[in-house]
C-alpha cells in the first residue's frame, strides 16, 4: 500500500508523519494498481524553441585529452611527450650522491620506524601488565 500527500500528490511507500516535499500531514491510501494507471509517461521533453543561449563559448586554449584506442591503450600525440631532460655536466655525481644519501637514510630510518610502530606498544603493554600484576600481589 502506498500513501499520497493530499496537497502535493507525492507518493510515499509508508505512512509518514509529514510529506518530504511540502511538509503536509494529511495522506490518502493508494493501491499500487491505481498508481500505475495514473502515472505519466515521464518528464516532458524540452522544446528547442523554448531554450535560450546567452553568450558564446570560446574555443579552448589547450590541447584536448589524448585519444583512447578501442583496446584501452592511450594514443600519445607529439604534444603529449615531455621534452628530453638535459643534464648539466657534473650532475651525474650529484645524482649518485643523492641516491647514496637516500639509501643510507632509508637504511637508518627503517629500524627506527619499526621500533616506533611495533616495539614501543609491546613494551608499553608489558609495563602495564607488570604493574598490574605487582599491584595485585
Amino acid at each position: 500500500m502506498f500513501w499520497m500527500c493530499t496537497r502535493c500528490e507525492t507518493v510515499h511507500t509508508q505512512n509518514p508523519d509529514e510529506c518530504r516535499e511540502c511538509t503536509a500531514t494529511t495522506f490518502e491510501p493508494v493501491a499500487e494498481s491505481d498508481l500505475q494507471s495514473s502515472s505519466s509517461t515521464g518528464p516532458d521533453a524540452l522544446d528547442d524553441t523554448d531554450t535560450q543561449t546567452y553568450g558564446t563559448t570560446p574555443d579552448p586554449g589547450f590541447e584536448s585529452s589524448p585519444d583512447v584506442a578501442v583496446d584501452g591503450s592511450v594514443e600519445a600525440s607529439q604534444h603529449d611527450t615531455l621534452p628530453a631532460h638535459k643534464e648539466a655536466s657534473g650532475s651525474g655525481l650529484t645524482a649518485t650522491a643523492r641516491r647514496a644519501y637516500h639509501t643510507l637514510r632509508a637504511t637508518i630510518l627503517a629500524p627506527v620506524a619499526l621500533v616506533r610502530q611495533y616495539l614501543l606498544p609491546i613494551l608499553a603493554f608489558a609495563i602495564v601488565v607488570v604493574v598490574v600484576l605487582w599491584l595485585l600481589s
